[in-house]
């Protein structure tokens, strides 16, 4: 757990207020994942992106650019994790997102594929 905490408490210390290589409008969309479902991500404030889940639309999560290309992501329910992540970015254009659940959970992150 104190592990856990440390590498928590070193991401937010990487969000500093940078942008990211794109603008926040190239991130939002529709995803989709084959057996999940879909999310969307919208802008949030013009300074984070908010995910939505379509199959579980009490709960969100909100990604905070960090640095390197990498997000914060913050689940509203805390059970659910917190974590590091990335855009795949192909020519400019934004490809998929990773999406890591805590571990009880779900062991392995799972792809949502922009539409």
């Amino acid at each position: 757990m104190k592990e856990q905490l440390s590498e928590i408490a070193a991401w937010r210390n990487r969000v500093k207020g940078q942008t990211p290589t794109l603008s926040l409008e190239k991130y939002t969309g529709t995803y989709a994942h084959e057996l999940y479902g879909n999310i969307t991500v919208a802008t949030n404030n013009n300074k984070q992106l908010t995910v939505r889940f379509q199959q579980h639309p009490a709960m969100t999560a909100t990604l905070t650019y960090m640095d390197n290309n990498e997000w914060l992501l913050e689940y509203n329910n805390i059970e659910y994790g917190i974590f590091a992540t990335k855009f795949d970015v192909k020519n400019n254009a934004v490809q998929s997102l990773q999406i890591p659940v805590n571990p009880f959970v779900e062991m392995d992150a799972y792809t949502f594929t922009k539409q």
